[in-house]
């Protein structure tokens, strides 16, 4: 019996040990609708359209060069359709080498990128015959070139130091007599002026434009719905309204979004490790389009702007219209820095234009592009300090405003000038027009 009582209470200890151990497990396991919940949290959807690399990275000029003169469109929406069909035509015999003499041809289309690209996404952004193997290195322009003999057009990607290339060709006919026939009867087309030497010239459309002003309405992003898209636990996040900040202030203690007094943009900073590795430009494009993909953030046109592999930043600047526009205070470019594959900084606004009607347009005196080249030089005692201007482009500039009724904003045409590296609005104190010149 001693035998049997002593089995029975080993029996008893196993079952024991065997429910606790099953109840320690079950209460281990995460709440399904916890973890459900805490997955919703980081499913923003501000509202806007899923983009890529190809829709992104678009050209600033195509200029067709032709006997000496030379030629862009006069809305940019014809370039941006031109530039769509280039990306389709088929390029063929894809090589690359050292730079060569280009030809002295009359007739050469150069089409303009706003900074350097890399020749990795050379088979995304075109379509090549075949799978090649591409450089490392990067380019900004691009020339196409006719062969009259086999009507087919001669491509040529130049390395942004000018010491190497790649050559393709495309064999179409159609797609050779698509661009000749714009060439030759420069439909649609308006003449540029130079400003600046020929290895380095800056493009400007001579004609005086013909923009007008928008006032636009705008609808606010709740600043709370960029917390739940950027903090990794939004359910710990706190808020304040700090003096020293002029806005909404969130922090989980770590990372931190701040909102700018007017709340119409944001600081999102993540302070992680200042050590980093400097991410390839492909990664970084990947990777920031991705982060904005995620909670849908593209609520206007943007385009690339600027890419600095080694800050590992990138900037996007939005357009309306096809024309850039620019505002002092970021209200018209997204910007990220990442570190050790982190969202470190994001800067963005926190608006978007309204679909209902704004207060009409009117037209506004700009000036032409003949009159800016032609102060700008006086300004710069001719060519002296014009090799500091990178760049010049026609544009709108972003005023937000506010009233009783609503939030908007005014797009002014104005022009602008990357000095520098940084882009800001040509004025002239006494502004004198070259028509009104000795």
């Amino acid at each position: 019996m001693k035998l049997e009582t002593a089995k029975s209470f080993l029996l008893t200890i196993l079952v024991g040990v065997s429910l606790l151990l099953t109840f320690g497990l079950w209460s281990s396991q995460p709440n399904s609708a916890q973890l459900n919940n805490a997955q919703l949290l980081n499913e923003v959807d501000l509202g806007g359209e899923d983009e890529s690399k190809r829709s992104l990275i678009e050209p600033r000029k195509i200029i067709f060069h032709s006997n000496e003169s030379h030629y862009g469109f006069e809305n940019p929406k014809d370039r941006k359709k031109l530039y769509e069909d280039m990306q389709s035509w088929v390029l063929y015999n894809f090589t690359t080498g050292g730079a060569t003499n280009r030809s002295s041809s009359n007739q050469t289309v150069e089409v303009i990128f706003p900074d350097a690209i890399p020749m990795e996404v050379v088979s995304i952004l075109f379509t090549l015959n075949e799978e090649v193997e591409l450089p490392n290195w990067s380019f900004e322009q691009v020339y196409f070139e006719f062969s009259q003999e086999t009507q087919s057009l001669e491509v040529q990607f130049i390395s942004i130091d000018g010491r190497r290339q790649a050559n393709a060709v495309i064999n179409d006919s159609v797609n050779y007599h698509q661009l000749w026939s714009i060439m030759s009867s420069l439909d649609g087309l308006t003449e540029y002026t130079l400003l600046g030497k020929s290895e380095s010239a800056i493009y400007i459309p001579l004609e005086k434009p013909n923009l007008k002003r928008h006032s636009i309405p705008v609808n606010s992003i709740d600043p709370r719905l960029m917390v739940d898209a950027l903090f990794a636990n939004p359910s710990v996040v706190s808020l304040s309204n700090s003096p020293n900040r002029g806005g909404p202030y969130y922090t989980d203690s770590q990372r931190e979004l701040s909102v700018n007094e007017n709340r119409t943009s944001l600081e999102y900073f993540n302070p992680v490790s200042d050590d980093f590795e400097p991410m390839s430009t492909v990664n970084l494009l990947d990777r920031s389009i991705q982060s904005i993909n995620d909670h849908k953030g593209w609520l206007e046109e943007y385009n690339l702007l600027n890419i600095e592999p080694a800050l590992n930043k990138i900037e996007y600047q939005m357009f309306y219209e096809g024309f850039p526009v620019f505002n002092n205070s970021g209200l018209s470019t997204m910007t990220q820095e990442w570190r050790n594959q982190e969202l470190f900084r994001y800067q963005r606004p926190l608006f978007r234009l309204s679909n209902s009607a704004g207060s009409g347009s009117e037209t506004v005196d700009v000036s032409s592009g003949g009159d800016i080249a032609y102060n700008l030089r006086d300004e710069f005692d001719n060519d002296s300090g014009v090799e500091h201007i990178r760049d010049i482009e026609l544009g709108y500039r972003l005023t937000y405003q506010s009233n009783d009724l609503n939030d908007y904003i005014t797009l002014d045409p104005a022009w602008y000038m990357n000095y520098n590296g940084t882009w800001q609005e040509i004025k002239f104190e006494e502004f004198s027009p070259v028509e009104g010149r000795d």
